[in-house]
């Protein structure tokens, strides 16, 4: 018991080969991926570096040129030049591995955050990363002549979105946050009415944009279009020198439409997002004009904004944190922010020493300008002086993004392995555990025959088990055939002198009592008693005589019949008229019990049978009936044939039989009764069951409702 407790405990080779394959395969893949993603992290890392040298250089140079150049001219202009700056810390993004071999997965954009700030000579801010408008605009009266299609006569202007930045209304935030933003609208040209002073800062009251539905309701009344107008219907533009035009393709080709001669001919629709003018309390008049292709600049409300943190300290935005960094405000000796790194602990590396550290890479930069000229130093600037000082800033956490832009290829992979692990485990299972388990069965079910295809047998190591197993099992076979034939040769020697001695002592007890019959007659006919009777003694032991000589053929029959030696005639005959002549034979004794005699025969009922025989069988269950029916009983025999199959029964009035009498009544000199004494021999129903089953049929005795009832089938 202790052994079979012991062995339930453990665990089942098919459960032991799945889980070592899930945790094998597993292992493998979580360290191919966390090697993938830190080498897709150090990419990352590498490309931002490079990033960063081209935000503070060659994407900047430009524009700070103009900067330089175009100050002591126009502050309006200048401080457009000063917004476009900044503005690109807004959307700042390092391309896929598609774009510049980044994002192994697709074109998914790499995020970070960036922060911009634009410093007089002085370290005042001028400029700085936020939320703005910024574009060139024309007034209503060049809108309405025509002349605002020349570029030449723009002027510049720009206006905050917050309420803290100085905007006029929290309208503008929630317009441009996506509260409230209509997409049906068309962008490119906004109309303001509004306060505008000499730096080009307008302060807003009353915004409108031209509605995509009334842009297509024009295009189709002048035909360009066939399908029904909607504010869904996608629009052809672009920007010609200041203008915006609209155009559609027919079978004439390009037809362009002049935004402001549409609107002249009363064709476009103007929504307004914030309307204002009416109870503004500004001391200027208000003036209306017309933005063109308006950039709008969302920081905080974009994914620039937000809380960083750094050197475990957390910071309002990435902005926050390069402006204390510019100012030394952050307790780190930041004197020179040039190619500044910085971060957590970690282990990304770039060519040079400088870590990259796991929970985010930080890169701050710092130029110092003069006529355009960047300068890394500022002990580097020339004697005349700087003009500009540009501090950038930009974050991003490289495992982050590496893991957001593998997401494919962790699931891609996942699948492979769990379909190898399958594969793995279903040629184990197949080839090496299913004919172990078929093997153990086998044994469990008494070394029953275990059948292997040639695929299960596959490997040499389960093709041997299982020859070894089959060997093993026919010599436990033969064993036990040896066992079981003389077991059966034991009992049936057994069996055989059980008989003997049963039958000696039968043919003992039943020739016991002829014998005393005869020995007492024949003393008293020795002594000469009763003279008078001495024919009636003489008949008697005549009688009994004969009775012993027929006790003694029927035995010699029966043995005849149990050791096979009785050959069997082939006659054809009518089992029904069988019946009936031996009814007839016994119709005297019928009639004297007065017993009631019911035949159902169906039909002749022919039979090809050994006659003599099936008669003594059909004579001794006959007589049996009228025997052993009680005066006044019933008794009713059915006789039918069943496809090849003929059947006889007889069922009379009578006593039921016990379970053991049922078996043993065909047992020879077997009476029910022992107390009855009977003519018999007491071999009749051992002679007809030999005689039927030679016949290769079947005898039977059943209990009935009316009461006994014994048959056969041939």
């Amino acid at each position: 018991m202790s052994r079979l407790l012991t062995k339930n405990k453990k665990i089942s080779a098919r459960s032991a080969v799945t889980a070592a394959l899930v945790i094998c395969v597993s292992f493998l893949w979580i360290v191919s991926m966390l090697i993938l993603t830190i080498v897709y992290a150090q990419e990352i890392v590498n490309q931002l570096y490079f990033f960063q040298e081209d935000f503070n250089t060659d994407v900047s140079a430009s524009d700070m040129e103009k900067l330089t150049a175009q100050k002591p001219e126009d502050t309006a202009y200048y401080n457009y030049r000063l917004h476009e700056v900044v503005d690109r810390a807004n959307w700042v993004y390092l391309y896929g591995y598609k774009g510049q071999g980044l994002n192994i997965t697709g074109d998914n954009f790499v995020s970070m955050k960036a922060a911009a700030m634009i410093l007089d000579e002085h370290g005042k801010t001028i400029a700085q990363s936020g939320d703005f408008v910024f574009f060139h605009y024309a007034s209503q009266e060049q809108w309405e002549d025509g002349s605002a299609n020349d570029f030449s006569v723009h002027d510049y202007g720009y206006f905050n979105i917050k309420k803290e930045d100085g905007a006029s209304d929290t309208q503008l935030e929630e317009f441009y946050s996506g509260k409230h933003l209509d997409e049906a609208l068309f962008k490119r040209i906004m109309k303001i009415t509004g306060v505008i002073d000499e730096e080009g800062r307008i302060t807003p009251y009353n915004l409108e944009f031209v509605t995509k539905k009334s842009i297509t309701d024009a295009l189709f009344k002048l035909g360009c279009i066939s399908d029904s107008p909607s504010d869904t219907m996608p629009i052809d533009y672009y920007i010609d020198d200041g203008r915006i035009v609209t155009y559609q393709y027919d079978e004439n080709g390009r037809r362009e439409y002049d935004m402001s001669e549409l609107d002249r001919k009363g064709m476009l629709q103007w929504k307004s997002v914030m309307e204002h003018a009416e109870t503004s309390a500004a001391e200027e008049p208000l003036q209306t004009f017309y933005a063109y292709n308006p950039i709008e600049s969302l920081y905080s409300i974009g994914s620039s904004g937000g809380p960083v943190k750094y050197e475990g300290r957390e910071f309002e935005s990435m902005l926050d944190l390069t402006s204390k960094m510019a100012r030394g405000k952050t307790g780190m000796n930041t004197s020179d922010l040039t190619h500044y790194r910085g971060g957590d602990s970690g282990f990304l590396h770039i060519g040079n020493s400088d870590i990259y550290k796991i929970s985010g890479t930080f890169i701050f930069d710092k130029k110092y300008y003069v006529d355009g000229e960047a300068y890394y130093s500022k002990a580097d600037v020339p004697s005349e002086g700087m003009q500009l000082q540009l501090v950038t800033g930009l974050y991003c956490n490289p495992l982050k993004e590496a893991a957001r832009g593998l997401v494919e290829i962790y699931i891609v992979t996942a699948y492979i392995c769990a379909g190898v692990a399958a594969l793995i485990r279903y040629i184990i299972l197949k080839n090496l555990i299913k004919p172990v388990e078929n093997i153990n069965r086998g044994r469990r079910e008494g070394w029953a025959q275990v059948y292997l295809d040639g695929n299960d047998a596959a490997w040499s190591d389960t093709e041997e088990l299982h020859i070894n197993y089959t060997d093993e099992r026919q010599y436990r076979k033969n064993i036990q055939n040896e066992i079981t034939r003389l077991s059966t040769a034991l009992d049936y020697a057994k069996e055989a002198e059980e008989n003997r001695r049963q039958l000696t002592s039968s043919i003992a007890h039943e020739l016991k009592t002829p014998l005393a019959i005869v020995r007492s007659y024949a003393e008293g006919l020795q002594e000469h008693i009763a003279e008078e009777k001495r024919d009636k003694y003489l008949e008697i032991i005549v009688s009994e005589t004969d009775r012993m000589d027929a006790m003694v053929l029927e035995m010699l029959d029966l043995s005849r019949l149990e050791a096979g030696k009785v050959r069997l005639a082939q006659d054809d005959f009518s089992l029904a008229d069988m019946i009936s002549q031996t009814f007839e034979k016994f119709e005297t004794l019928a009639a004297e019990k007065e017993l009631r005699l019911t035949l159902d025969m169906k039909g002749d009922l022919p039979v090809t049978a050994d006659e003599a025989r099936l008669g003594q069988v059909v004579t001794n269950f006959v007589s049996n009936a009228v025997r052993y029916t009680p005066h006044g009983g019933e008794i009713r025999v059915r006789a039918y044939a069943r496809g090849r199959e003929t059947f006889f029964f007889i069922e009379n009035t009578g006593k039921h039989f016990t379970e053991e009498e049922k078996q043993k009544i065909w047992e020879t000199f077997y009476r029910t009764d022992k107390s009855r004494s009977s003519k018999g021999t007491g071999l009749g129903l051992a002679i007809a069951k030999n005689i039927v089953e030679l016949h290769g049929g079947k005898v039977f005795v059943y209990n009935t409702e009316l009461g006994v009832q014994f048959g056969f089938k041939i």
